[in-house]
């Protein structure tokens, strides 16, 4: 009996692992499915979040830290943006010899007509959580977050939407 809780106890931390990953996956589908005919990707509407809520241009690098993606991964994606309209690569008043993102015109009435559609799909998938868990759930992510980027050093950026306490 003793045994059999000891293996449930060190099981359970793998459990939670494996919770949290099938959930990603699970978001990353329902994300996929909610993109399709929308004119974006899920990757794409994440670098539009981003510059939208920058409310300025911003520098590559900038962007790939807050995606937690390499720059050259980055500049492939920015590429088939900027091809496909949805961002504009401007020089740098700054440094002439770096470049800045923006949006377009063609990605801003994108944003403008998913995102409300994007954060109510959100609602309804979370509204199975009380507001007291799902302050909960952000906490627990959070400290998820400080271990992950201690024993790994995967550092997370805070959501553009989220406000800093302080």
């Amino acid at each position: 009996m003793k045994q059999e809780t000891q293996t449930q106890e060190k099981g359970r931390p793998l459990e939670a692992w494996y919770a949290l990953w099938n959930a990603g996956l699970m978001q990353k589908n329902a994300a996929r499915q909610f993109f399709r005919n929308k004119g974006t990707t899920e990757t794409q509407f994440k670098v539009l979040l981003r510059l939208k809520y920058a409310g300025r241009p911003v520098m590559p690098k900038e962007l790939s830290e807050q995606l937690m993606v390499d720059k050259s991964d980055l500049t492939g994606l920015a590429d088939r943006m900027e091809s496909a309209g949805l961002l504009r690569r401007v020089r740098s008043t700054a440094d002439r010899r770096c470049y800045l993102l923006e949006l377009t015109p063609k990605s801003e009435e994108i944003l403008e007509r998913i995102e409300s559609t994007y954060y109510e799909l959100i609602r309804q998938v979370m509204s199975v959580f009380s507001p007291e868990e799902l302050e909960k759930i952000i906490i627990l992510m959070a400290e998820l977050h400080k271990s992950l980027d201690c024993r790994c050093g995967w550092s997370a950026p805070d959501f553009p939407l989220r406000k800093k306490k302080g």
